[in-house]
């Protein structure tokens, strides 16, 4: 796929934001710093799973587990908005990252951090299924019932090795991720993109399709999303968390 003639003229490399959330002043300040023009272009949509017996089954059999275990920020929102309740459940909260935390925190205030009911734990270091899956309190598993909210086919690896431990794993596909239908504009923009942060595996293999598959320089949240770029024949470097400040440095690196 060719790059559409009016980005030829482009003064600035474009540095390419391909995830769900915007970018911050301060993400737009440092790309601006690198002489970088950023584009946000949220390639792929997430979708509450709809009600069904099927999915209320799942979730009334979660009520009772050791363990929630939400593998990205729209799987926590997607809880809150399907199970309002759901930080009065019993059991511990886990997260692979600070963005998925921040999203469970504020999905109901008042239990999680003015009550104080519910810590949420995630990796001290890195982001991702493997980091959270290195936290001491997700060693010993025998005999635990552990709820992992995600998309359908969403970080099996957490699912195996969970069961490997020893625990009943349950998984709850609670949310859906749907391709944007992206206009003229979009798609040249990310055929002209030089640089770009990819979220998932599901923003990468968009970005590439939306390319053309011409391959592109992508940082990443986690090994695991670096790996599949690199696969691909992509140059990956994985960004310390997910959150605009990590970005905003390996950009400035």
């Amino acid at each position: 796929m060719s790059i559409p003639e009016p980005f030829f003229a482009m003064s600035k490399p474009l540095f390419l934001l391909a995830r769900t959330a915007p970018p911050s002043v301060a993400l737009q300040t440092a790309a601006t710093l690198q002489g970088m023009q950023l584009v946000h272009c949220a390639l792929v949509q997430s979708q509450p799973e709809p009600i069904n017996v099927a999915l209320l089954a799942l979730l009334d059999g979660a009520r009772s587990a050791d363990w929630h275990v939400f593998v990205s920020p729209q799987a926590a929102r997607a809880a809150w908005l399907l199970v309002p309740d759901i930080g009065k459940w019993s059991g511990r909260f886990a997260a692979v990252g600070m963005a998925t935390a921040e999203a469970l925190n504020l999905g109901s205030s008042d239990v999680l951090i003015c009550q104080g009911k519910k810590t949420v734990l995630m990796p001290a270091h890195g982001e991702g299924a493997q980091a959270l899956l290195d936290t001491p309190d997700l060693q010993q598993l025998a005999g635990c019932r552990i709820a992992i909210y995600a998309a359908p086919d969403g970080l099996p690896l957490l699912a195996t090795t969970f069961a490997a431990r020893g625990a009943q794993v349950v998984r709850i596909p609670i949310y859906r991720r749907v391709a944007s239908k992206l206009n003229a504009e979009q798609i040249a923009q990310c055929c002209a993109a030089q640089h770009a942060y990819v979220g998932s595996v599901a923003f990468l293999e968009a970005l590439l399709a939306a390319r053309g598959h011409q391959i592109v320089q992508v940082l990443t949240p986690s090994e695991r999303v670096a790996a599949a770029a690199r696969a691909l024949g992509c140059t990956a470097q994985v960004c310390e968390s997910t959150s605009d400040q990590a970005i905003a440095a390996q950009i400035l690196a």
